[in-house]
């Protein structure tokens, strides 16, 4: 049995998160005007990445890297990670075509001289295809974002993410259903990811007082509690959880500088892609107390309080400052987990 689909109802990110999520091993076929690419998955992880008329083998590989016959394990594995984060890379700047995904238990012997011992991360190469694109158009003079997910188009509203969170979700479904008998149950279908629970949490907001306020009130619900005040010093921090196969738990202040060279200007911009990378990962927004609730919150999980100005100092400001964090604290447990920090 095979899963058939359009590029353009389901980009490259939203089908690296469906065979992230469904854990299937096999092939997936894309083709488009722009090419015809190949990507092999086991359990899940990405391990050989090809694009038909520019798939060296293995020799070529390593001449151009100045290599010779005596290479070790170790750069060949390296060499093999390149071609595959710039094989993803350049198939996501594919915006149109049909793709089509065939369970397979073994690596076919064609893929077996590229294949990678160790898999990666979708969430991490679709960090890394962003990043590579937004160098390229930040070289090129643009700052437009360098990827697109299906449903971020601007203007078609909440609506149509919410429609296209729903197709990746029965598309999940589908996928884990191509091992099952043909009668299963449609009942199998998800509404939507359920949010993880996180060990570690990424604490963006530019108030430095807030920082600290929230690290020390959250020191006892997350593992590690990572500080940033602004979003540009941040999404490294994700990005290297996302490659370990970890997902963090995201709080962001809308008023912390974001990161114009990503195409992220606003906090929307944001959590759109972090959505689109990992749709489990925890996205919460973090507020001061009596102000309105910000304009960004449909597209969060929750909005987090914390005291604000003058709340955040003296002796006066002892008995808010103790509520909110007891409310915050109440608001995160759902999403946090205690314990061992792991490595990093």
């Amino acid at each position: 049995m095979s899963l058939v689909g359009s590029l353009e109802d389901l980009g490259l990110a939203d089908i690296l998160q469906i065979m992230s999520l469904s854990r299937k091993s096999g092939v997936l076929v894309l083709r488009s005007e722009d090419g015809e690419g190949r990507i092999v998955f086991r359990e899940g992880l990405v391990h050989a990445a090809t694009v038909k008329g520019d798939a060296p083998d293995l020799d070529t590989l390593v001449r151009r890297a100045g290599l010779g016959a005596d290479a070790a394990a170790g750069e060949l594995e390296a060499l093999r990670r390149e071609h595959v984060e710039r094989v993803i890379a350049r198939i996501f700047e594919w915006r149109s075509g049909d793709f089509h995904f065939d369970v397979q238990d073994e690596i076919a012997p064609q893929d077996r001289p590229l294949a990678l011992a160790v898999g990666l991360s979708p969430q991490y190469l679709t960090m890394e295809a962003t990043r590579r694109g937004d160098e390229l158009r930040a070289g090129a003079g643009g700052l437009e974002p360098a990827l697109v997910f299906s449903g971020e188009e601007e203007g078609l509203g909440a609506a149509f993410g919410d429609a296209r969170e729903l197709l990746v979700a029965t598309t999940v479904a589908r996928v884990e259903a191509l091992e099952a008998d043909d009668s299963a149950p449609a009942s199998r279908v998800e509404p939507a990811a359920p949010r993880a629970r996180c060990s570690q949490a990424v604490i963006v907001d530019s108030d430095l007082l807030g920082l600290e306020w929230l690290k020390a009130t959250l020191e006892g619900s997350f593992a590690r509690v990572h500080l940033f005040q602004t979003a540009e010093g941040a999404i490294p921090r994700i990005r290297q959880y996302l490659m370990r196969g970890e997902v963090p738990a995201v709080l962001l202040s809308p008023r912390a500088p974001m990161d114009p060279l990503s195409g992220i200007d606003r906090a929307s911009d944001l959590l759109r892609r972090l959505r689109a990378l990992a749709p489990r990962m925890p996205l919460l927004l973090v507020a001061e107390e009596g102000a309105p609730p910000p304009g960004e919150a449909r597209l969060a999980d929750a909005v987090l309080w914390r005291p604000g100005g003058t709340a955040l100092l003296g002796r006066a400001g002892e008995p808010a400052r103790r509520s909110a964090a007891n409310a915050l604290r109440e608001q995160v447990a759902r999403y946090a987990l205690p314990g061992d920090p792991g490595p990093g």
